[in-house]
């Protein structure tokens, strides 16, 4: 089976009613965090569609026909859709339907199964014993290992991997495009049968992206409680007039939200506020939860404030946790993921290294980045690892560009860095990525003002990791 390979970090997200540049519009029609999570992600993968640009209808039943194109474009199969559409398999799927492709397909691929008298039944709404049964079957499980009994070792085998877990639904119930989309994505974070690799995992390549702040927050910081930045400046003792910036970027005090977190920089006189957050698994705390100096979630080790202590020593290592950050990347504060989540955001690649979308954070008011992290496991609980700070260098022209060996080098800010293999071309126009030496050519033959960020200087090996084309 071809499958594509994501690295699904939650990552530094905006908690806006608008996801950021580069990834998946927010859908305003969805109020519970997990399922707004799923959505988004399962939107930015291509595996589901909002119905509008800004709704989901999460309340809305699921049509077999429709489940059948999620698992295809889920297991990566899409490009086979339209030679399967050439078929016809059942009598009530007609040719011209827009799904004859991807029933056909999941068909064949042993994903669902047919009436047994020749129809489909495209139409009907899809219960939760044969969606369970399409997601096992996805997972690489077989009949002789779930059971016999149909459809309840099915539904009970999703319960015992903890697929369904909250959402409180029986065998022969009709699901909802929201509990779908929760089911859907917790399958793709599952161990596949067999191993201990979930269905989608990181190839490698650069896995994140992440944004850039300021550089001065203290111990001195604070979560705001409502959506007023007077009020999160009386909790820091502020008083009189104060400048105000959000994610790096001037702001006012309208855009300051609950949960965002603020520190004041008495240099600059600023009020200094973020939406940062970051989500996964709790596995490591240093010297201890309880006093930490820096912790690492998701992979990424990060600097703990000490105003961060009382809320993460109420949490334990291996749990799954929400990192709330100052602007320059430090912990404020942190919670349980079931009360708080970041957005799920990451990269797509395929098995093979290429890639087909790319999903990152990117500030509504700072358009610079600041890290990458390169994906690799190292640990049980998540799929990320080496994190890489970036510096933006000077602005360079593609005449300062040149191969050599078959690589690309670039010459800028008095060095010659080389250009990562994987490198990712941002294109700020249409908020579009790519990546690779195909991606940098074709920017390079458009003649646009580019942006570089390395990993570090050039006589230390390092390399150009994103090239921003504006």
């Amino acid at each position: 089976m071809k499958r594509s390979c994501i690295s699904i970090l939650l990552c530094l997200a905006l908690c806006l009613a608008v996801l950021p540049a580069g990834a998946s519009a927010a859908f305003t029609d969805i109020s519970d965090g997990e399922t707004a999570v799923a959505a988004a992600v399962l939107q930015g993968l291509g595996v589901v569609d909002g119905t509008s640009a800004t709704t989901f209808r999460p309340d809305r039943t699921v049509s077999r026909a429709e489940v059948c194109a999620m698992v295809v474009r889920a297991a990566g199969l899409s490009s086979q859709v339209s030679t399967y559409a050439r078929r016809t398999m059942f009598s009530d799927v007609a040719p011209a339907a827009w799904y004859n492709g991807y029933v056909n397909l999941a068909y064949t691929q042993g994903y669902v199964n047919g009436n047994g008298d020749g129809t489909f039944s495209p139409e009907d709404p899809v219960t939760y014993g044969e969606l369970a049964t399409i997601l096992l079957r996805l997972l690489g499980y077989t009949s002789a290992e779930v059971g016999s009994i149909w459809p309840l070792d099915y539904t009970g085998f999703c319960d015992d991997l903890e697929l369904s877990e909250g959402l409180n639904l029986g065998a022969y119930d009709h699901v909802t495009r929201g509990e779908t989309a929760v089911l859907l994505y917790r399958t793709l974070c599952a161990q596949v049968n067999g191993s201990d690799t979930p269905y989608y995992s990181d190839s490698g390549a650069v896995a994140y992206v992440y944004l850039s702040g300021g550089t001065a927050s203290t111990s001195e910081a604070a979560v705001a409680t409502a959506a007023s930045a007077a009020s999160l400046a009386r909790s820091l003792g502020l008083s009189g007039s104060y400048a105000i910036t959000k994610n790096g970027g001037a702001a006012a005090s309208g855009d300051v939200a609950a949960g965002d977190v603020g520190y004041y920089d008495a240099a600059s006189g600023t009020l200094r506020v973020s939406d940062y957050r970051i989500s996964g698994y709790l596995t490591d705390a240093s010297p201890s939860v309880t006093a930490a100096e820096t912790v690492t979630v998701a992979g990424c080790t990060l600097e703990v404030l000490e105003c961060a202590w009382d809320t993460l020593g109420q949490l334990e290592l291996g749990e799954r946790v929400t990192l709330l950050l100052t602007d320059d990347c430090k912990v404020a504060a942190a919670y349980p993921y079931r009360e708080v989540q970041a957005e799920m955001v990451g990269v797509l690649t395929n098995s093979d290294g290429t890639t087909d979308k790319f999903l990152c954070t990117r500030s509504i008011r700072s358009g610079s980045f600041a890290a990458v992290a390169l994906g690799r496991y190292s640990s049980q609980y998540e799929r990320a690892g080496d994190v890489r700070t970036l510096t933006e260098l000077d602005g360079a022209s593609a005449g300062d560009f040149y191969q050599q060996d078959g690589e690309w080098y670039v010459e800028t800010d008095g060095q010659i860095f080389r250009v990562a293999d994987g490198v990712q071309v941002y294109y700020e126009s249409t908020e579009l990525w790519d990546s690779g030496a195909d991606a940098l050519a074709t920017v390079l033959a458009d003649g646009l003002t580019l942006t570089l960020y390395a990993d570090r200087d050039a006589d230390e090996g390092g390399q150009i990791r994103i090239v921003s084309a504006g």
